[in-house]
Order: C-alpha cells, then structure tokens, then sequence
C-alpha cells in the first residue's frame, strides 16, 4: 500500500512539473499592450470527455477587474484523429457570452496532451460588472469524447460560490449546467495591461 501511494506521489509531482513547462507565463505583447498571467490552475491528474452537444466549463474570478482577456491556454487530450475543431468562449456569470469566441482548427492539434493557446488580443470586452466568469470550450463537429479537458478533483482552485468550479451541459450550453463541485480544469488566464 505504501508503495502504491508512493508512485501516486511521484506521478502527481512530474505532472505538475510537466504542467509548468508547457504553460510558460512569460509576458506576451499584443498591439502594444502586455499580456500578463491572472488565473492559474495547472493540476491534471484525470481529464473529462467533450464533443458533439457535450460542452465544459471552468469559472473563474479575475486578479485585475476591468481588463480584457488577451489569451487563454488550456491543457486537453486530442483523443480521436479526426476530431473537429475546437472552440473557446468568455462567458458572463450567467453563463451568456461575453466576447466573440475563438476558435483553433482540430487538423494541427496531436494526438494526446497538449496545450492549446486562445488568442483573444486586447480589444475585446472587459472583465468588468459580473461577479465571475467563464471559459466554455466545445467542439460541436466532433463526436462526443473526441477531446477531454484535462483537470483535477479535489477543489485546488478555490474560489467562492459558484465560482472557480468545472461545469458541464449535455445540451451544446442551452438551458441548465451541471456543477462538477470540486473538479477543476487545468487552464490559464491571461489579461492585457
């Protein structure tokens, strides 16, 4: 039994090392203005299935109220060859849009884990009159498992109420979302100065 916990031990500290180096927080320049790290939440020891009407989200409650959403990295599994496209949106606390989605093509994505970077720029709505917000990711052209969202059980990315949780609709993000409590997804935030 000790060893078996041992091994667990040593696999969680590698994936969160692994974690670190492909999610750099470097500063990123868009138009002028730097993009700089708000939330992070890189633990992933266990991941969820999305595609077709099953979509994922992460809430979240920002550093620094008032600036616009200039990146998003996200950590998912590629698990199928021919998945679609996959597609992420800044949700209001409500669950409604906030800006205009992005969307990166599913073809370059590999097979496996990878992080993918959503480029929002710096002239998009401000993160400004909710009391948190969201990332929705979905892939609506692939088959339900054809992606997972990487993340983690256990609360580590406390944040108050119903913010800083998973979610998950079975609805392609009409009517009711589902809380996943104390899931989190493995994602990053990044705002423009």
């Amino acid at each position: 039994m000790r060893m078996k916990h041992s091994r667990l031990g040593i696999a969680t500290m590698l994936t969160i090392i692994a974690s670190l180096m492909l999610l750099p927080t470097a500063p990123t320049s868009y138009a002028g203005n730097d993009c700089r790290p708000d939330q992070i939440q890189l633990l992933n020891q266990g991941a969820m299935p999305f595609g077709a009407k099953v979509v994922l989200a992460q809430t979240f409650i920002p550093n620094a109220p008032g600036h616009q959403v200039c990146q998003v990295k996200v950590i998912i599994n590629k698990n199928m060859l021919g998945a679609g496209n996959l597609t992420l949106h800044l949700l209001r606390s409500n669950f409604a849009e906030l800006d205009v989605p992005v969307t990166i093509p599913g073809g370059p994505i590999p097979m496996g884990t990878s992080v993918q970077a959503f480029n929002f720029g710096c002239n998009g709505a401000a993160l400004a009159g909710n009391p948190f917000y969201g990332l929705k990711l979905e892939s609506p052209g692939s088959p339900f498992g054809a992606y997972s969202w990487k993340g983690v059980g256990g609360n580590p990315y406390v944040q108050p109420g119903p913010a800083g949780r998973g979610w998950r609709n079975v609805k392609a993000g009409v009517g009711n979302w589902t809380s996943l409590a104390a899931w989190d997804y493995a994602f990053e935030v990044y705002t423009c100065d």
